[in-house]
C-alpha cells in the first residue's frame, strides 16, 4: 500500500513538473530533506533535471534526522528514479563548498534562517526563492537588507496563481480538525476568524456546503460572493453562546483574537460557552488565557502569529508537492535571469512571470510602510 502511495506521488510530480514547465537543467539547488511529505523537496529538484541538490537535514519535532534519510531512501528505491543518487546530497550542516555552488537556494525549514553568515557563502549570482507568498515573509528567516546590498534576489511564490489555488485547501484542512475532535461539521454552528485569502476561502467552503456558520473578518478585502457571509464583531460577541466552534485562521494582523485582551475575551467566552471547541490553524490568540478558563483548543501545540499550527501539508503530499514546484519555478525564472543579468534587470525580467511575488505588490507591506523591492 506504502508503493501505491509513492507511485501516485511520483506521477503527481511528473504531471506538475510538466504543467509548470519546470526545468533545472544545469542548475544547483540548494534545499532542505524535510520530514513527511516535505521529503519531496529535493527529489522533485532532481527529478527536475537540477544538476545537483544539496538537502540539509537534522532532527526536529517531526522527525529525526536517521528518520529524515530512511525516508529518501525509501522513496529513491521504491520510485527507482534514474541517478537521483548521484544528484542528491544529504548535508546535516551549511558548509561553504556547497553554498558557493548553489544557483538556488529555497527559504525551506531547514535553509533557514539565511543570515549573514549563509549569505556570506553563497555567490552574488544565487537567488532565494520563498516557497510562499511575500505577506507571510518573517523577518528572522532571512536577513533582507543584506540580501540586497550583496546582490542576492529574493522574490515569493504566488499561492493562486493557475493552476495552483492552495487556499482552496484550507476548508478541507479546518474539517479534517472539526472531525479529529469528534466534531462533525454539518449542524454544527462555527465562527471564523479570519481575513485575507485563508478567511475568504473558509468562508466560501462552509457557504458552498451549507454549513452554519458566522465570519469576522478584520478588513474590507472581501470577495464579492463572500460578502453574504460576513457578520458585525459585536454581533457575534453578544451570541458566543451558540457555536459549537471557533476557527482561528487569520494570518494578516496580528490583534490578540482570542485572550484576556482578545477580541473575544476569555472569561466572557468560558462563562457564556465553555464547551466550544477552538481550532487554531494560525492567528494570534492567548494559549495560557484560554487555558486557564479551562477552555478546549486543537491542536496541542499552537504556534505563535506568523507561523501555521496546522497546513495543508497535514491533509496529504499533493498541495506540497505543487506549491514546492511552484516555488523551484519561481528559483528557475529568477536564477536563469540573474545569471544573464544584473540585479534589477533579473528583477525586471523576474516579476514579470505571473507565478512571481513581488514584495512592492504586497498590500500588508505597503500597509506596514515597508519596502522591499528593487528600483533602479
Amino acid at each position: 500500500m506504502r508503493n501505491a502511495h509513492l507511485k501516485r506521488c511520483e506521477k503527481f510530480i511528473k504531471s506538475r513538473i510538466a504543467l509548470f514547465n519546470l526545468d533545472l537543467s544545469g542548475l544547483t539547488v540548494y534545499t532542505e530533506l524535510g520530514s513527511r511529505n516535505y521529503a519531496f523537496t529535493c527529489v522533485t529538484a532532481a527529478m527536475a533535471g537540477a544538476k545537483k541538490v544539496y538537502a540539509i537535514s537534522r532532527t526536529s519535532r517531526y522527525g529525526t534526522f536517521e528518520d529524515n534519510l530512511d525516508k529518501l531512501e525509501y522513496i529513491t528505491r521504491t520510485l527507482n528514479i534514474q541517478n537521483i543518487h548521484d544528484k542528491i546530497e544529504v548535508v546535516d550542516v551549511k558548509r561553504r563548498e556547497h553554498l558557493q555552488e548553489a544557483d538556488i537556494v529555497t527559504n525551506s525549514g531547514f535553509v533557514r534562517p539565511i543570515d549573514q553568515n549563509t549569505l556570506s557563502m553563497m555567490k552574488t549570482t544565487a537567488v532565494i526563492s520563498l516557497m510562499y507568498e511575500t505577506w507571510e515573509f518573517r523577518e528572522a528567516d532571512i536577513d533582507l537588507e543584506s540580501c540586497h546590498s550583496k546582490g542576492i534576489l529574493v522574490l515569493g511564490t504566488v499561492e493562486e496563481c493557475p493552476p495552483m489555488d492552495i487556499m482552496r485547501y484550507s476548508g478541507f484542512l479546518a474539517s479534517k480538525l472539526l472531525f479529529e475532535c469528534g466534531m462533525g461539521v454539518h449542524k454544527d454552528n462555527v465562527l471564523i476568524l479570519g481575513s485575507g485569502r485563508l478567511g475568504n476561502n473558509l468562508a466560501h467552503f462552509m457557504g458552498v456546503n451549507g454549513i452554519d456558520f458566522s465570519w469576522i473578518s478584520l478588513d474590507a478585502h472581501v470577495r464579492a460572493e463572500n460578502r453574504q457571509y460576513l457578520s458585525e464583531i459585536e454581533e457575534v460577541k453578544r451570541g458566543l453562546s451558540k457555536f459549537d466552534a471557533i476557527i482561528v485562521g487569520e494570518h494578516y494582523h496580528s490583534i490578540e483574537l482570542i485572550g484576556e485582551n482578545g477580541i473575544i475575551k476569555t472569561d466572557v467566552l468560558s462563562e457564556e460557552n465553555p464547551l466550544v471547541q477552538i481550532i487554531h490553524i494560525c492567528g494570534n490568540i492567548n494559549v495560557d488565557d484560554i487555558k486557564k478558563y479551562g477552555l478546549y483548543v486543537y491542536p496541542e501545540h499552537v504556534m505563535p502569529f506568523g507561523y501555521m499550527s496546522t497546513s495543508v501539508d497535514y491533509l496529504g503530499p499533493k498541495a506540497t508537492i505543487e506549491l514546492n514546484i511552484a516555488g523551484l519555478k519561481v528559483g528557475e525564472i529568477m536564477a536563469r535571469n540573474r545569471l544573464k543579468y544584473d540585479l534589477v534587470k533579473a528583477y525586471k525580467e523576474s516579476i514579470k512571470h505571473s507565478l512571481v511575488d513581488d514584495f512592492s505588490q504586497n498590500i500588508c507591506y505597503k500597509n506596514q510602510n515597508r519596502n522591499y523591492s528593487i528600483s533602479p
